[in-house]
């Protein structure tokens, strides 16, 4: 050292380095890049990142099973309503280990049947059990040929606060209880147990149990309930399971459907992905399109998209016919009135004898006669139209009839003829219409269409010859207006007997409280898909459709697409998974809207062909 100083120089002496980084390079990498996870007695704390809450994990290995295992004692556990995981690591045993250990184990029994004898004591029950079991296993061994197995069965349970993880490890510890299942908290080996859970293959706990092929049937693969008709349609991935939710909504009593979630939950974007299924498995839908979101679905199938602003070239008249309906001349003229009575502010009594006289009097002179069916059959160009009732009602002798036409002029012959005084121009044959109402800014006009819409899809409606959904999203639009809330009741009621089903979506669950007709709507839906819920909403949510705690809880914490289906028999948690590419067209997001995209269309468009 003293002739390499002198050659470079002397340096300076080297501080010392600190006592707290001498302690070893493990003691090192942890202070540098310290753990994510902090281990405790019996749980395991991940914290999160980017703003996002943490997750606690617990976790239990299974030492022994009953004697006796069924697939009904250990299905609550597999389908425990929470956010669980489970290892089960099978290895086989050598036959010649088995066969030893059988054979200790048969002379250890024997032995103790014979030193009982001698004294003249009775054996145990268990011991004779244990006997018939152990011969069973050596007959499998020896003649059948079936190796025993190790079985190391693991379950973790994730929460995202310690009162959650208490409270679910409670009723998870009660399961395994119940089930018959020996089994033991992993204190002080949580982490361990954690890392047997990774799909390593790999047995950290070191704790395992003999099983036979038998046992493994209940056990392996994981048992799970399917939810699979092959006549439904895809609505998701079973959160559990991992397996396709295939629901066949014509099999229950009624096919009407709420779709219930906040902004942003995934709700819209459901209700394109089950709408573009029906389509495409051959049925028929309507589509009253609030915010004009429904344009890249119409486009993918190649449907007919009808403008229904107040400027659109696309009309319907109001005073059409249905000959396909028996009660189509009446029905006209009940349609007529409810029409008009929104669109002039009420209708009293005497001023409906005024509109129900001058509606026979210009059928007639169109040559619509109520007794003759046949004439019910007039091309668009034929039928009378609203100025045509206009003037009728002007020269009624009554001052009633005149009192609805000095209301109703700027509808029949003032500012808004263009949009409602006129025939109808369309005739729509596409499986998917769709009515744009999102250039109609008026409340009141957006009333007013939704009456015309609703006329007119129930004219499709009464052959009743193939399954028909009726889409309504942001219902609640519609739900606060009492006289649409009523059109939609319509729906509700009668669209079983038609082989159609309603299908509205809604923010709030107040929404279907508003009125009796819209508790009329919430009370005759037998399926219900509720995406994610804050506040009060969520109690009223798990009293409307009997919701048990955990259920009720997790829809606080649903991720964007997550839902709970809520059916007649079963309550199925669900992941919408869409096609990336099918996401981007479908969603609501500006940033995630790629419909201008051609490349995106084109790929979307040329699937829903091959489909």
């Amino acid at each position: 050292m003293g002739f390499l100083q002198n050659l470079f120089g002397a340096q300076e002496q080297q501080e010392e380095i600190p006592a707290s980084l001498r302690t070893g390079a493990r003691e090192l990498v942890d202070r540098v890049a310290p753990s994510a996870l902090d281990v405790g007695r019996d749980d395991v704390a991940m914290p999160g990142q980017a703003g996002k809450n943490g997750v606690l994990m617990r976790h239990w290995w299974v030492e022994d099973l009953p004697n006796t295992l069924s697939f009904e004692s250990l299905d609550p556990i597999l389908q425990f309503p929470g956010r669980v995981c489970t290892s089960m690591l099978v290895n086989p045993v050598s036959a010649q280990e088995a066969l030893q250990a059988l054979r200790q184990e048969r002379t250890g029994q024997y032995a103790s049947l014979l030193i009982k004898s001698q004294q003249k004591r009775l054996a145990e029950p268990e011991t004779a059990a244990n006997l018939q079991s152990l011969e069973a296993e050596m007959s499998d061994l020896q003649i059948a040929r079936r190796l025993p197995m190790q079985l190391n069965w693991v379950i973790g349970l994730s929460a995202q606060d310690e009162e959650e993880l208490d409270d679910l490890g409670q009723k998870m510890s009660e399961l395994l209880t119940t089930s018959g299942l020996i089994y033991h908290e992993a204190t002080f080996r949580q982490e361990a147990a954690m890392k047997s859970l990774l799909p390593t293959g790999t047995n950290f706990l070191g704790d395992q149990r003999n099983v036979n092929a038998n046992t493994m049937a209940c056990l392996f693969p994981f048992s799970r309930r399917l939810h699979y008709d092959p006549e439904g349609l895809p609505y998701g991935i079973e959160r559990n399971s991992g397996a396709w939710v295939m629901f066949n909504d014509w099999a229950c009593d009624n096919q009407n459907m709420l779709v219930l979630g906040e902004m942003g939950s995934g709700k819209s974007v459901f209700l394109k992905w089950k709408t573009l299924w029906h389509v495409l498995m051959g049925g028929r839908a309507f589509v009253i399109d609030l915010e004009g979101e429904f344009a890249p679905l119409a486009g993918i199938l190649g449907a007919e998209y009808i403008d229904m602003g107040l400027s659109s070239d696309e009309r319907l008249n109001v005073l059409d016919l249905n000959p396909d309906d028996e009660e189509g001349y009446y029905s006209g003229a009940m349609d007529l009135l409810g029409w008009l009575g929104l669109a002039v502010g009420g209708l009293t009594p005497h001023e409906k004898n005024a509109v129900t006289d001058a509606y026979r009097r210009v059928m007639a002179e169109a040559g619509v006669l109520r007794e003759d069916r046949s004439t019910w059959r007039k091309t668009p160009d034929e039928m009378p139209i609203l100025e045509d009732l206009y003037g009728a009602l002007m020269v009624e002798e009554h001052a009633s009839g005149r009192d609805v036409a000095a209301r109703l002029k700027e509808f029949a012959v003032g500012m808004y003829s263009d949009a409602f005084n006129s025939r109808t121009t369309i005739d729509p044959r596409s499986p998917l219409v769709v009515f744009d109402v999102s250039g109609v800014r008026s409340e009141a006009f957006k009333g007013l269409r939704m009456r015309q819409i609703v006329t007119f899809i129930w004219s499709r409606m009464l052959r009743g010859d193939v399954p028909t959904l009726v889409v309504v999203d942001e219902a609640w639009h519609w739900l606060r207006h009492p006289e649409a809330a009523t059109e939609l009741e319509g729906m509700a009621r009668r669209f079983r007997k038609r082989y159609g089903g309603l299908q509205l979506a809604t923010q709030h669950i107040y929404d279907l409280d508003r009125t009796g007709s819209a508790q009329v709507i919430r009370d005759t839906a037998d399926i219900a898909v509720l995406f994610r819920q804050r506040g009060t909403a969520v109690q009223a949510i798990s009293r409307l459709f009997d919701l048990n705690e955990l259920e009720a809880r997790e829809l606080r914490t649903l991720s964007t697409g997550d839902a709970l289906l809520v059916t007649p028999d079963d309550r199925i948690p669900l992941y919408v998974a869409v096609p990336p590419d099918l996401l981007q067209v479908f969603s609501t997001k500006p940033q995630d809207h790629l419909a201008e995209e051609p490349a995106v269309m084109d790929r979307v468009a040329e699937a829903a062909e091959t489909a």
